[in-house]
Protein backbone atom coordinates (compact mmCIF):
# COMPACT_ATOMS: atom_id res chain seq x y z
CA UNK A 1 0.00 0.00 0.00
CA UNK A 2 3.04 2.55 0.81
CA UNK A 3 4.36 1.61 -2.52
CA UNK A 4 1.02 2.50 -4.17
CA UNK A 5 0.39 5.70 -2.49
CA UNK A 6 3.65 6.74 -3.49
CA UNK A 7 3.60 5.98 -6.68
CA UNK A 8 0.05 8.10 -6.85
CA UNK A 9 1.21 10.81 -4.65
CA UNK A 10 3.76 11.58 -7.23
CA UNK A 11 1.32 11.49 -10.26
CA UNK A 12 0.47 15.31 -10.44
CA UNK A 13 3.92 16.28 -9.97
CA UNK A 14 4.97 14.69 -12.83
CA UNK A 15 1.76 15.27 -15.28
CA UNK A 16 1.89 18.68 -14.50
CA UNK A 17 4.38 19.96 -11.80
CA UNK A 18 3.92 23.65 -11.73
CA UNK A 19 -0.07 23.60 -12.24
CA UNK A 20 0.37 20.98 -9.27
CA UNK A 21 2.79 22.86 -6.97
CA UNK A 22 0.60 26.31 -7.57
CA UNK A 23 -1.99 24.27 -6.20
CA UNK A 24 -0.58 22.93 -3.34
CA UNK A 25 0.32 26.33 -2.26
CA UNK A 26 -3.21 27.91 -3.01
CA UNK A 27 -4.95 25.05 -1.13
CA UNK A 28 -2.43 26.29 2.31
CA UNK A 29 -4.55 29.47 2.14
CA UNK A 30 -7.80 28.24 1.28
CA UNK A 31 -7.41 26.10 4.34
CA UNK A 32 -6.12 28.87 6.69
CA UNK A 33 -8.57 31.48 5.63
CA UNK A 34 -11.71 30.05 7.67
CA UNK A 35 -9.91 30.30 10.98
CA UNK A 36 -8.82 33.60 10.26
CA UNK A 37 -12.74 34.74 9.23
CA UNK A 38 -13.80 33.10 12.54
CA UNK A 39 -10.97 34.52 14.34
CA UNK A 40 -12.00 37.94 13.25
CA UNK A 41 -15.42 37.23 14.21
CA UNK A 42 -14.57 36.77 17.81
CA UNK A 43 -12.83 39.76 17.60
CA UNK A 44 -15.64 41.71 16.40
CA UNK A 45 -18.34 39.95 18.74
CA UNK A 46 -16.24 41.27 21.99
CA UNK A 47 -15.69 44.30 20.60
CA UNK A 48 -19.58 45.20 19.71
CA UNK A 49 -20.14 43.91 23.41
CA UNK A 50 -17.78 45.87 25.11
CA UNK A 51 -18.64 48.60 27.00
CA UNK A 52 -16.37 50.88 25.74
CA UNK A 53 -16.72 49.47 21.24
CA UNK A 54 -14.94 51.54 19.06
CA UNK A 55 -17.29 52.08 16.11
CA UNK A 56 -14.09 52.08 13.52
CA UNK A 57 -12.86 49.22 15.09
CA UNK A 58 -15.67 47.05 14.58
CA UNK A 59 -16.12 48.36 10.99
CA UNK A 60 -12.43 47.44 10.28
CA UNK A 61 -13.56 43.98 12.02
CA UNK A 62 -16.38 43.60 9.65
CA UNK A 63 -14.92 44.31 6.17
CA UNK A 64 -11.87 41.87 7.21
CA UNK A 65 -13.89 39.57 8.09
CA UNK A 66 -16.06 39.53 5.20
CA UNK A 67 -12.81 40.19 3.02
CA UNK A 68 -11.15 36.88 4.32
CA UNK A 69 -14.60 34.87 3.72
CA UNK A 70 -14.79 36.47 0.11
CA UNK A 71 -11.00 35.56 -0.21
CA UNK A 72 -11.80 31.80 1.05
CA UNK A 73 -14.53 31.36 -1.61
CA UNK A 74 -12.37 32.78 -4.46
CA UNK A 75 -9.50 30.63 -3.58
CA UNK A 76 -12.09 27.32 -3.46
CA UNK A 77 -13.47 27.80 -6.84
CA UNK A 78 -9.63 28.44 -8.25
CA UNK A 79 -8.36 25.35 -6.33
CA UNK A 80 -10.94 23.63 -8.10
CA UNK A 81 -10.15 24.74 -11.15
CA UNK A 82 -6.61 23.99 -11.05
CA UNK A 83 -7.29 20.44 -9.69
CA UNK A 84 -9.07 19.66 -12.51
CA UNK A 85 -6.86 20.44 -14.73
CA UNK A 86 -3.76 18.34 -12.75
CA UNK A 87 -6.54 15.29 -12.80
CA UNK A 88 -6.75 15.66 -16.83
CA UNK A 89 -3.36 15.60 -17.16
CA UNK A 90 -2.93 12.66 -14.99
CA UNK A 91 -5.27 10.91 -16.55
CA UNK A 92 -3.69 11.19 -19.74
CA UNK A 93 -0.12 10.40 -18.46
CA UNK A 94 -2.17 7.17 -16.67
CA UNK A 95 -4.02 6.40 -19.54
CA UNK A 96 -1.47 6.52 -22.40
CA UNK A 97 0.86 4.30 -20.02
CA UNK A 98 -0.89 1.40 -19.63
CA UNK A 99 -2.35 0.97 -22.68
CA UNK A 100 1.29 1.72 -24.48
CA UNK A 101 2.31 -1.47 -22.11
CA UNK A 102 -0.47 -3.37 -23.49
CA UNK A 103 0.64 -2.44 -27.07
CA UNK A 104 3.99 -3.15 -26.38
CA UNK A 105 3.68 -6.63 -25.38
CA UNK A 106 5.24 -8.73 -27.31
CA UNK A 107 4.05 -11.86 -27.12
CA UNK A 108 0.71 -13.42 -26.63
CA UNK A 109 1.19 -15.82 -23.26
CA UNK A 110 -0.41 -12.62 -21.13
CA UNK A 111 -3.27 -11.68 -23.65
CA UNK A 112 -4.48 -14.72 -23.54
CA UNK A 113 -4.41 -14.83 -19.85
CA UNK A 114 -7.82 -15.00 -18.19
CA UNK A 115 -5.98 -14.30 -14.81
CA UNK A 116 -4.32 -11.32 -16.40
CA UNK A 117 -7.79 -9.89 -18.01
CA UNK A 118 -8.85 -9.80 -14.93
CA UNK A 119 -5.83 -7.62 -13.32
CA UNK A 120 -6.27 -5.76 -16.62
CA UNK A 121 -9.93 -4.82 -15.57
CA UNK A 122 -9.04 -3.44 -11.97
CA UNK A 123 -5.93 -1.80 -13.86
CA UNK A 124 -8.54 0.06 -16.45
CA UNK A 125 -11.21 0.64 -13.27
CA UNK A 126 -7.99 1.85 -11.54
CA UNK A 127 -6.58 4.25 -14.78
CA UNK A 128 -10.08 5.39 -14.59
CA UNK A 129 -10.68 6.36 -11.37
CA UNK A 130 -7.70 6.36 -9.25
CA UNK A 131 -5.95 9.33 -10.53
CA UNK A 132 -8.94 12.11 -10.20
CA UNK A 133 -9.45 10.35 -6.90
CA UNK A 134 -6.84 10.77 -5.41
CA UNK A 135 -5.92 14.21 -6.90
CA UNK A 136 -8.84 15.78 -5.36
CA UNK A 137 -8.08 13.40 -2.17
CA UNK A 138 -4.29 15.14 -1.42
CA UNK A 139 -5.59 18.51 -2.53
CA UNK A 140 -8.68 18.17 0.04
CA UNK A 141 -6.28 16.86 2.90
CA UNK A 142 -3.81 19.81 2.65
CA UNK A 143 -6.74 21.73 2.93
CA UNK A 144 -8.62 19.99 5.55
CA UNK A 145 -5.40 19.90 7.47
CA UNK A 146 -4.44 23.39 7.57
CA UNK A 147 -7.74 24.03 8.55
CA UNK A 148 -7.85 21.67 11.30
CA UNK A 149 -4.74 22.75 12.62
CA UNK A 150 -5.62 26.37 12.55
CA UNK A 151 -9.07 25.66 14.33
CA UNK A 152 -6.99 23.71 16.90
CA UNK A 153 -5.01 26.59 17.96
CA UNK A 154 -8.77 28.06 18.74
CA UNK A 155 -10.02 25.23 20.21
CA UNK A 156 -6.92 25.57 22.51
CA UNK A 157 -7.56 28.72 23.89
CA UNK A 158 -11.59 28.46 24.65
CA UNK A 159 -11.78 24.89 26.29
CA UNK A 160 -8.16 22.44 25.58
CA UNK A 161 -10.33 19.09 26.46
CA UNK A 162 -12.17 19.66 23.44
CA UNK A 163 -8.99 19.64 21.33
CA UNK A 164 -8.69 16.08 23.04
CA UNK A 165 -12.14 14.58 22.44
CA UNK A 166 -11.90 15.67 18.54
CA UNK A 167 -8.84 14.08 18.22
CA UNK A 168 -10.12 10.84 19.63
CA UNK A 169 -13.32 11.34 17.36
CA UNK A 170 -10.67 12.34 13.74
CA UNK A 171 -8.56 8.96 14.70
CA UNK A 172 -11.77 6.29 15.15
CA UNK A 173 -13.40 8.04 11.84
CA UNK A 174 -10.38 7.55 10.33
CA UNK A 175 -9.82 3.79 11.30
CA UNK A 176 -13.15 3.03 10.44
CA UNK A 177 -12.85 4.25 7.30
CA UNK A 178 -10.25 2.63 6.00
CA UNK A 179 -11.56 -0.49 6.97
CA UNK A 180 -14.37 0.41 4.99
CA UNK A 181 -12.56 1.35 1.72
CA UNK A 182 -10.37 -2.06 2.43
CA UNK A 183 -13.53 -4.29 2.45
CA UNK A 184 -14.71 -2.26 -0.81
CA UNK A 185 -11.45 -2.88 -2.66
CA UNK A 186 -11.47 -6.45 -1.66
CA UNK A 187 -15.12 -7.21 -2.77
CA UNK A 188 -14.02 -5.35 -7.00
CA UNK A 189 -10.80 -7.88 -6.73
CA UNK A 190 -13.44 -10.66 -5.31
CA UNK A 191 -15.86 -10.29 -8.00
CA UNK A 192 -13.96 -8.66 -11.01
CA UNK A 193 -14.34 -12.40 -12.75
CA UNK A 194 -17.90 -12.20 -12.79
CA UNK A 195 -18.20 -8.46 -13.88
CA UNK A 196 -15.44 -9.28 -16.57
CA UNK A 197 -17.95 -12.29 -18.03
CA UNK A 198 -21.16 -9.85 -17.74
CA UNK A 199 -19.21 -7.24 -19.99
CA UNK A 200 -18.76 -9.63 -22.46
CA UNK A 201 -22.37 -11.05 -22.61
CA UNK A 202 -23.28 -7.31 -23.17
CA UNK A 203 -20.44 -7.14 -25.76
CA UNK A 204 -22.06 -10.27 -27.45
CA UNK A 205 -25.56 -8.97 -27.48
CA UNK A 206 -24.35 -5.74 -29.40
CA UNK A 207 -21.99 -7.65 -31.57
CA UNK A 208 -22.95 -7.17 -35.33
CA UNK A 209 -20.91 -10.21 -36.05
CA UNK A 210 -22.33 -12.53 -33.27
CA UNK A 211 -26.17 -11.15 -34.05
CA UNK A 212 -26.96 -13.64 -36.80
CA UNK A 213 -26.35 -16.65 -34.32
CA UNK A 214 -28.00 -15.30 -31.77
CA UNK A 215 -31.03 -14.75 -33.30
CA UNK A 216 -30.63 -17.74 -35.48
CA UNK A 217 -30.36 -20.11 -32.43
CA UNK A 218 -32.45 -18.15 -29.91
CA UNK A 219 -29.20 -17.32 -27.98
CA UNK A 220 -30.78 -13.76 -27.13
CA UNK A 221 -32.21 -14.93 -23.49
CA UNK A 222 -29.89 -17.30 -22.65
CA UNK A 223 -27.33 -13.88 -22.56
CA UNK A 224 -29.49 -10.96 -21.34
CA UNK A 225 -30.00 -13.61 -18.64
CA UNK A 226 -26.53 -14.27 -17.69
CA UNK A 227 -25.46 -11.03 -17.69
CA UNK A 228 -28.18 -9.63 -15.77
CA UNK A 229 -27.43 -12.39 -12.89
CA UNK A 230 -23.80 -11.57 -12.92
CA UNK A 231 -24.70 -8.22 -12.90
CA UNK A 232 -27.09 -8.69 -9.83
CA UNK A 233 -24.73 -10.67 -8.25
CA UNK A 234 -21.53 -7.84 -8.78
CA UNK A 235 -24.23 -5.14 -7.24
CA UNK A 236 -25.25 -7.12 -4.36
CA UNK A 237 -21.69 -7.96 -3.00
CA UNK A 238 -20.90 -3.83 -3.98
CA UNK A 239 -23.92 -2.86 -1.76
CA UNK A 240 -23.57 -4.86 0.95
CA UNK A 241 -19.55 -3.36 1.70
CA UNK A 242 -21.24 -0.03 1.30
CA UNK A 243 -23.84 -1.27 3.69
CA UNK A 244 -21.45 -2.14 6.61
CA UNK A 245 -19.66 1.11 6.03
CA UNK A 246 -22.84 3.60 5.80
CA UNK A 247 -23.54 2.03 9.71
CA UNK A 248 -20.12 2.72 10.73
CA UNK A 249 -19.76 6.09 9.11
CA UNK A 250 -23.60 7.17 10.79
CA UNK A 251 -22.18 5.86 14.17
CA UNK A 252 -19.37 7.99 14.46
CA UNK A 253 -21.35 10.94 12.65
CA UNK A 254 -23.45 10.44 15.82
CA UNK A 255 -20.42 10.31 18.27
CA UNK A 256 -19.36 13.49 16.74
CA UNK A 257 -22.59 15.27 17.82
CA UNK A 258 -22.47 14.39 20.73
CA UNK A 259 -18.44 15.29 21.81
CA UNK A 260 -19.54 18.98 19.94
CA UNK A 261 -22.54 19.26 21.79
CA UNK A 262 -21.12 18.43 25.09
CA UNK A 263 -18.30 21.10 24.14
CA UNK A 264 -20.77 23.74 23.57
CA UNK A 265 -22.87 23.40 26.72
CA UNK A 266 -19.48 23.77 29.28
CA UNK A 267 -18.20 26.66 26.87
CA UNK A 268 -21.88 28.11 27.23
CA UNK A 269 -21.93 27.78 31.05
CA UNK A 270 -18.44 29.30 31.00
CA UNK A 271 -19.74 32.52 29.45
CA UNK A 272 -23.20 32.53 31.56
CA UNK A 273 -20.57 32.55 35.04
CA UNK A 274 -18.46 35.01 33.20
CA UNK A 275 -15.59 33.03 32.59
CA UNK A 276 -15.62 33.00 28.86
CA UNK A 277 -16.97 36.00 26.80
CA UNK A 278 -19.60 35.47 24.09
CA UNK A 279 -16.74 36.10 21.56
CA UNK A 280 -15.33 32.61 22.69
CA UNK A 281 -18.47 31.10 22.51
CA UNK A 282 -18.96 32.63 18.65
CA UNK A 283 -15.27 31.21 18.05
CA UNK A 284 -15.83 27.69 19.82
CA UNK A 285 -18.63 27.29 17.72
CA UNK A 286 -17.35 28.33 14.54
CA UNK A 287 -14.10 25.97 14.97
CA UNK A 288 -16.74 23.00 15.98
CA UNK A 289 -18.01 23.22 12.61
CA UNK A 290 -15.00 23.87 10.72
CA UNK A 291 -13.11 21.07 12.44
CA UNK A 292 -16.17 18.63 11.58
CA UNK A 293 -16.15 20.07 8.17
CA UNK A 294 -13.21 19.23 7.51
CA UNK A 295 -13.02 15.89 9.41
CA UNK A 296 -16.08 15.09 7.41
CA UNK A 297 -14.71 16.11 3.57
CA UNK A 298 -11.36 13.82 4.82
CA UNK A 299 -12.83 11.00 6.09
CA UNK A 300 -15.67 10.79 2.84
CA UNK A 301 -12.90 11.12 0.38
CA UNK A 302 -10.44 8.89 2.42
CA UNK A 303 -12.53 5.67 1.50
CA UNK A 304 -12.81 7.03 -2.22
CA UNK A 305 -8.90 7.30 -1.68
CA UNK A 306 -8.22 4.12 0.05
CA UNK A 307 -9.58 2.04 -2.31
CA UNK A 308 -7.79 3.96 -5.06
CA UNK A 309 -4.84 3.26 -4.02
CA UNK A 310 -5.36 -0.39 -3.48
CA UNK A 311 -6.45 -0.64 -7.10
CA UNK A 312 -3.62 1.09 -8.18
CA UNK A 313 -1.59 -1.29 -7.18
CA UNK A 314 -2.89 -3.35 -10.40
CA UNK A 315 -2.35 -0.80 -12.59
CA UNK A 316 1.38 -0.64 -11.30
CA UNK A 317 1.51 -4.32 -11.46
CA UNK A 318 0.59 -4.28 -15.26
CA UNK A 319 2.63 -1.18 -16.11
CA UNK A 320 5.42 -3.67 -14.45
CA UNK A 321 4.68 -6.83 -16.79
CA UNK A 322 7.96 -7.88 -17.56
CA UNK A 323 7.93 -8.91 -21.44
CA UNK A 324 6.71 -12.41 -21.99
CA UNK A 325 9.68 -12.90 -24.82
CA UNK A 326 13.18 -12.19 -24.69
CA UNK A 327 14.29 -9.49 -27.10
CA UNK A 328 16.64 -10.44 -30.04
CA UNK A 329 18.84 -8.11 -31.89
CA UNK A 330 19.69 -9.41 -35.05
CA UNK A 331 17.89 -8.23 -38.48
CA UNK A 332 16.94 -11.23 -40.42
CA UNK A 333 17.46 -11.95 -44.23
CA UNK A 334 15.01 -11.22 -46.17
CA UNK A 335 15.15 -14.63 -48.26
CA UNK A 336 15.20 -17.60 -45.69
CA UNK A 337 14.83 -21.12 -45.56
CA UNK A 338 12.75 -21.56 -42.22
CA UNK A 339 13.34 -24.67 -39.92
CA UNK A 340 12.22 -26.38 -37.33
CA UNK A 341 13.92 -28.85 -34.97
CA UNK A 342 12.31 -30.96 -32.70
CA UNK A 343 10.22 -28.43 -31.76
CA UNK A 344 8.02 -28.92 -28.62
CA UNK A 345 4.92 -26.09 -27.83
CA UNK A 346 2.28 -26.51 -25.09
CA UNK A 347 0.02 -23.29 -24.16
CA UNK A 348 0.45 -23.88 -20.66
CA UNK A 349 2.83 -25.61 -18.17
CA UNK A 350 0.14 -27.77 -17.17
CA UNK A 351 -1.44 -28.32 -20.47
CA UNK A 352 -1.12 -30.70 -23.00
CA UNK A 353 1.70 -30.80 -25.71
CA UNK A 354 -0.07 -29.77 -28.87
CA UNK A 355 3.35 -29.85 -30.92
CA UNK A 356 5.61 -33.28 -29.67
CA UNK A 357 9.36 -32.75 -30.98
CA UNK A 358 8.21 -31.53 -35.08
CA UNK A 359 10.80 -31.22 -37.61
CA UNK A 360 9.89 -29.36 -40.78
CA UNK A 361 11.77 -27.64 -43.41
CA UNK A 362 10.68 -24.93 -45.41
CA UNK A 363 13.04 -23.91 -48.53
CA UNK A 364 12.88 -20.53 -49.50
CA UNK A 365 11.15 -19.99 -52.31
CA UNK A 366 8.99 -22.83 -51.69
CA UNK A 367 5.16 -23.77 -51.16
CA UNK A 368 4.66 -25.84 -48.35
CA UNK A 369 0.85 -27.08 -47.69
CA UNK A 370 0.75 -28.77 -44.35
CA UNK A 371 -2.91 -30.81 -43.84
CA UNK A 372 -4.29 -32.04 -40.68
CA UNK A 373 -7.36 -32.10 -38.08
CA UNK A 374 -8.68 -29.71 -36.32
CA UNK A 375 -6.27 -29.05 -33.43
CA UNK A 376 -3.16 -30.83 -35.32
CA UNK A 377 -1.31 -27.94 -34.56
CA UNK A 378 -1.04 -25.88 -38.21
CA UNK A 379 -2.03 -22.75 -36.83
CA UNK A 380 0.05 -23.12 -33.27
CA UNK A 381 3.03 -23.86 -35.92
CA UNK A 382 2.49 -20.27 -37.50
CA UNK A 383 2.22 -18.42 -34.28
CA UNK A 384 5.31 -19.75 -33.77
CA UNK A 385 6.88 -18.60 -36.87
CA UNK A 386 5.72 -15.03 -35.77
CA UNK A 387 6.97 -15.45 -32.88
CA UNK A 388 4.04 -15.13 -30.48
CA UNK A 389 5.44 -17.58 -28.53
CA UNK A 390 8.71 -19.63 -28.24
CA UNK A 391 8.78 -23.47 -28.04
CA UNK A 392 9.68 -25.13 -24.67
CA UNK A 393 12.28 -27.40 -26.39
CA UNK A 394 13.82 -27.30 -29.67
CA UNK A 395 14.42 -24.46 -32.12
CA UNK A 396 13.21 -22.67 -34.68
CA UNK A 397 15.78 -20.92 -37.20
CA UNK A 398 15.53 -18.42 -39.86
CA UNK A 399 17.97 -18.48 -42.03
CA UNK A 400 19.88 -20.74 -39.84
CA UNK A 401 19.43 -18.00 -37.30
CA UNK A 402 17.01 -18.88 -33.91
CA UNK A 403 13.82 -16.85 -34.12
CA UNK A 404 14.92 -15.78 -30.43
CA UNK A 405 17.87 -14.39 -31.28
CA UNK A 406 16.47 -12.22 -33.84
CA UNK A 407 14.48 -8.37 -33.53
CA UNK A 408 10.98 -9.21 -33.10
CA UNK A 409 9.87 -5.93 -34.74
CA UNK A 410 11.91 -6.85 -37.94
CA UNK A 411 11.29 -10.66 -37.64
CA UNK A 412 7.55 -9.65 -38.08
CA UNK A 413 7.83 -6.83 -41.10
CA UNK A 414 9.00 -10.02 -42.70
CA UNK A 415 6.08 -12.10 -42.75
CA UNK A 416 2.23 -11.80 -43.63
CA UNK A 417 -0.48 -14.03 -42.40
CA UNK A 418 -4.23 -14.44 -43.06
CA UNK A 419 -5.34 -16.47 -39.66
CA UNK A 420 -8.31 -18.28 -39.53
CA UNK A 421 -9.66 -15.57 -36.93
CA UNK A 422 -9.02 -12.87 -39.06
CA UNK A 423 -10.05 -9.25 -37.91
CA UNK A 424 -11.88 -6.70 -39.81
CA UNK A 425 -11.31 -2.82 -38.35
CA UNK A 426 -13.71 -0.89 -37.98
CA UNK A 427 -11.85 1.70 -39.71
CA UNK A 428 -12.21 3.41 -43.52
CA UNK A 429 -11.93 0.57 -46.44
CA UNK A 430 -8.66 2.26 -47.01
CA UNK A 431 -7.00 1.97 -43.41
CA UNK A 432 -8.07 -1.12 -43.72
CA UNK A 433 -6.40 -1.75 -47.18
CA UNK A 434 -3.15 -0.10 -45.70
CA UNK A 435 -3.13 -1.17 -42.01
CA UNK A 436 -0.64 -3.63 -42.63
CA UNK A 437 2.15 -1.48 -42.80
CA UNK A 438 1.23 1.42 -40.54
CA UNK A 439 3.94 4.12 -41.50
CA UNK A 440 2.65 4.09 -45.12
CA UNK A 441 -1.04 4.99 -44.22
CA UNK A 442 -1.02 8.44 -45.51
CA UNK A 443 0.28 7.18 -49.22
CA UNK A 444 -2.88 6.64 -50.77
CA UNK A 445 -1.64 6.57 -54.05
CA UNK A 446 0.31 2.80 -52.54
CA UNK A 447 -3.07 2.17 -50.82
CA UNK A 448 -5.26 2.54 -54.45
CA UNK A 449 -2.55 0.76 -56.24
CA UNK A 450 -2.29 -2.03 -53.66
CA UNK A 451 -6.36 -2.46 -53.81
CA UNK A 452 -6.56 -2.57 -57.92
CA UNK A 453 -3.34 -4.88 -58.23
CA UNK A 454 -4.57 -8.41 -58.98
CA UNK A 455 -3.62 -10.99 -55.95
CA UNK A 456 -1.82 -13.63 -58.85
CA UNK A 457 0.64 -10.24 -59.37
CA UNK A 458 1.23 -9.24 -55.72
CA UNK A 459 4.99 -10.47 -54.71
CA UNK A 460 4.97 -12.70 -52.43
CA UNK A 461 4.66 -16.46 -51.84
CA UNK A 462 2.45 -18.43 -49.07
CA UNK A 463 2.21 -21.41 -47.62
CA UNK A 464 -0.87 -22.89 -46.75
CA UNK A 465 -1.45 -24.15 -43.41
CA UNK A 466 -5.26 -25.82 -43.17
CA UNK A 467 -6.77 -22.45 -43.59
CA UNK A 468 -4.03 -20.38 -42.34
CA UNK A 469 -1.48 -18.65 -44.52
CA UNK A 470 1.60 -17.83 -43.97
CA UNK A 471 3.79 -15.60 -46.23
CA UNK A 472 7.82 -15.23 -45.40
CA UNK A 473 8.70 -12.47 -47.35
CA UNK A 474 7.92 -8.81 -48.16
CA UNK A 475 4.91 -7.34 -46.81
CA UNK A 476 4.20 -4.14 -48.29
CA UNK A 477 -0.29 -3.56 -47.43
CA UNK A 478 -2.53 -5.09 -45.54
CA UNK A 479 -4.29 -5.99 -48.93
CA UNK A 480 -1.06 -8.60 -50.25
CA UNK A 481 -1.31 -10.31 -47.19
CA UNK A 482 -5.66 -11.71 -48.44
Amino acid sequence: MIRNAAAALALPFRAAPLVAGGTLVLTVFAGAAPASGAWLTMLLVDELTSTAASPGRAAFLAVASALVGGVAIALLYLCGYLGEVVRQRVALTVESRLFRRIATLPGLRQIEDPAFHDRLRLAEEAAQEAPGTISQFTQELVRSVVLLASFTGALLVVWPPMTLLLLASVVTAVFARLATARREAATEEAWVATDRRRLFYRALLTDVRAAKEIRLFGLGELLHTRMVGSLAAVSGARLAAQRRGTVVQSALAVLGAVVAGAGTVVVALNVAAGRSSVGDLVLFLGAVAGVQTGLSGVVLQLGEAGRAVRLFGHYLDVIDTQDDLPAGTGTPAKAAAIELRDVWFRYSDDGPWVLRGVNLTIPAGAAVGLVGVNGAGKSTMVKLLCRFYDPQRGSITWDGVDLRELDVTMLRARIGVVFQEFMAYDLTAAENIGIGQAAELGNRARIVEAAETPASLRPWRHCRTGTTRCCPGPTRTRSERA
